[in-house]
């Protein structure tokens, strides 16, 4: 007969249940630790290739939550405007076509 899932070992001791290992109250399921930690370690390389190429280019990339909208451009949203209103906050902030059409969009709101 398998253990019980639901009893918690002594401490310091573990089982294995189906592939899941409890050792001291703590779940751990081999298969996905070792995907979430390859997917960190994928993630970590991504982000310093492109740390990497955005100083190699010489460039800045704001996050979208610290964008603000210039007075013009409220003024262009308010009008109704927004291609303009799109067009003037890439020229701003260097934001690309998705990310500034995004942000025009939720000023309408």
């Amino acid at each position: 007969m398998p253990p019980d899932p639901t009893t918690r070992p002594e401490p310091g001791r573990a089982c294995w249940t189906e592939s899941v290992r409890v050792k001291t109250g703590v779940i751990y399921m081999p298969d996905a630790d070792h995907e979430i930690l390859e997917l960190k370690r994928r993630v970590a390389k991504l982000e310093s290739q492109i740390a990497f190429l955005l100083r190699d280019l010489g460039l800045e990339y704001p996050e979208p939550s610290t964008w603000e909208a210039s007075p013009e451009i409220m003024d262009l949203v308010r009008r109704g405007k927004k291609i303009e209103a799109i067009r003037l906050f890439r020229q701003e902030t260097g934001a690309g076509l998705k990310d500034a059409k995004e942000f025009i969009e939720s000023l309408e709101t």
